[in-house]
C-alpha cells in the first residue's frame, strides 16, 4: 500500500515552533464604522451582479478567488465588500430602540421634547 505525500498543512503541524510568553493586559471591542469598512473591503458593490464577484472570494463562477489567488475553498475564506447606500439602513433588530430615542426628540427645533422636561422635573426631588 501507498502511502499520499504530506500536504503543506501536515507539514505545518509536525513542526516544533517557539511560542512567545506574553501577558495580555485587555480586550477591546468595538463596532465597525463607515471608515473601518471602507478599509477592509476589497471593492464597492454597486450592481447585484458584483456580489458574486471573484474578489469577494468563493463560492464564485470561476472557482478561483482573484484576490487571494486561492484555487479552492479550504484555502480562501472570502473577502469583504462594501455598499453604500443613498440612505441610512436600520436593524430591524434595533428598530423599537430608534423609536424610542426619536420619540423624546422634537422634529421641529431638535431638542429634547419639553413633555420630557416637565416630567423629569416632577419626578426629580428638590
Amino acid at each position: 500500500m501507498k502511502s499520499k505525500p504530506m500536504t503543506s498543512i501536515e507539514t505545518d503541524l509536525s513542526e516544533e515552533q517557539e511560542v512567545l510568553a506574553a501577558t495580555m493586559t485587555g480586550i477591546k471591542f468595538n463596532v465597525s464604522g463607515d471608515e473601518d469598512n471602507e478599509k477592509m473591503s476589497v471593492m464597492e458593490i454597486v450592481a447585484s451582479s458584483q456580489v458574486s464577484d471573484p474578489k469577494l472570494g468563493f463560492p464564485n463562477l470561476r472557482n478561483h478567488c482573484t484576490t487571494c489567488d486561492a484555487r479552492d475553498l479550504g484555502h480562501c475564506e472570502g473577502h469583504f465588500g462594501v455598499i453604500k447606500f443613498p440612505y441610512p439602513i436600520i436593524n430591524p433588530y434595533y428598530l423599537s430602540e430608534v423609536v424610542q430615542i426619536l420619540n423624546k426628540i422634537c422634529p421641529g427645533c431638535k431638542s429634547i421634547r419639553k413633555d420630557l422636561l416637565i416630567k423629569v422635573a416632577y419626578l426629580t426631588p428638590s
